[in-house]
């Protein structure tokens, strides 16, 4: 009997270990490459994604990759994710804001891309939720923001991770 609890015991902590996993996993070889030249960064994403280039006329977001499923109800000002994920990556000219002064913001982290300093956090406003990595570069401050709705899944979580593992900086 103590080692049916025992070997039970075992199970349960490896598929935990297995399917909770925060280290980013490689990135698959289909992935394409986005390059910005401006800001010159790049980054790789997945393959089935919609890539989205940058419009001057709408706001300040640079570019954004979206999920084939990725479906938004917009109603007034407000968006709403149904299903699926987008990754809008953002930049500010001068020094990032303090994050921890805002109070929809939570779950603020330190990690490290690609020698770089970012802030990964968590937003929630009115019934939109984001998840989020700030990072000053050269004399800007990028925001790569993944929009999802309430059926985010820890799959999104680790393949957000792996998209920030493959950020390039050429001039730190």
């Amino acid at each position: 009997m103590k080692f049916i609890i025992a070997a039970s015991a075992l199970i349960i902590v490896f598929t935990y270990l297995i399917f909770n996993d925060p280290t980013p996993k490689p990135t698959p070889l289909n992935w394409q490459t986005y390059v910005n030249p401006e800001l010159n960064f790049s980054l790789q994403y997945p393959l089935d994604f919609e890539f989205l280039p940058f419009n001057p006329y709408e706001n300040d977001q640079v570019d954004t990759f979206k999920s084939p499923d990725y479906l938004v109800k917009e109603t007034n000002s407000k968006r709403i994710v149904l299903s699926g994920i987008s990754y809008s990556i953002y930049r500010i000219n001068g020094q990032c804001g303090d994050l921890t002064s805002s109070s929809s913001l939570s779950k603020i982290e330190s990690i490290p891309v690609d020698g770089q300093k970012g802030l990964l956090y968590h937003h929630s406003l009115e019934g939109e939720t984001a998840d989020g990595v700030q990072i000053p570069y050269l004399k800007n401050c990028i925001y790569i923001i993944v929009h999802h709705g309430p059926n985010y899944d820890p799959v999104w979580s680790r393949q957000f991770r792996q998209i920030l593992s493959t950020l390039k900086f050429p001039q730190k």
